[in-house]
């Protein structure tokens, strides 16, 4: 059980995260869809897909989120750090419904998306299956069974209309990893204990 402090900062790690997720899900979100506009023979993201690959996004990252919490912080501190930061996914969401003028709220109201609890939790077993993000090296040619490789799986189904299409899977891989890197969860979980 971790001291009053800990529990506060890990808190304010997690709303402050909350907003970088939603942030980083629409960046992947968007270069999806143009990447995809790109292929005639995908027929360009409906108003519904795009809101699709905006939450399936928020998902992974959450679940990674509380994947990093649970190895820096044990089990009940990573549950609250998750629920913080589902709860502050969620109240960002909810703000965007109700009144902004810009273009990317305008674009994310039209898209009319909820966070979903029993959404997250599927995906949360999903993900818990697979024990790697990537593989161990350049050299290991197996990437399937790895975590981020069948994310990009997912959504090549989602996009292409099935599991195989590495023009789709590739950049998500490459898209998601370049969010993480922007986002530093791990890495700022890790410095919460080390400070």
């Amino acid at each position: 059980m971790s001291d009053q402090n800990t529990n506060d900062r890990l808190e304010e790690l997690a709303l402050e995260l909350s907003s970088k997720t939603i942030e980083e899900a629409l960046i992947c979100a968007n270069s999806m869809e143009k990447l995809v506009d790109e292929y005639d023979d995908l027929g360009g993201p409906t108003s519904e897909t795009y809101r699709q690959l905006i939450m399936e996004f928020i998902y992974l990252y959450v679940h990674l989120g509380h994947r990093w919490s649970f190895e820096t912080h044990g089990a009940v501190d990573a549950d609250k750090f998750a629920i913080n930061l589902e709860s502050g996914i969620r109240k960002i969401l909810a703000m965007i419904k109700e009144d902004d003028a810009s273009e990317i709220i305008a674009r994310l109201r039209t898209a009319a998306f909820e966070y979903d609890p029993g959404k997250y939790y599927q995906r949360n077993l999903e993900y818990s299956r697979y024990l790697k993000l990537l593989p161990d090296s350049d050299d290991d040619p197996e990437t399937r069974g790895k975590l981020l490789w069948e994310f990009g799986a997912g959504i090549s189904a989602m996009v292409a209309g099935h599991e195989k299409d590495a023009r789709i899977i590739i950049p998500c891989v490459d898209w998601t990893i370049e969010s993480l890197n922007n986002m530093l969860i791990r890495k700022r979980l890790q410095q919460l204990i080390e400070n």
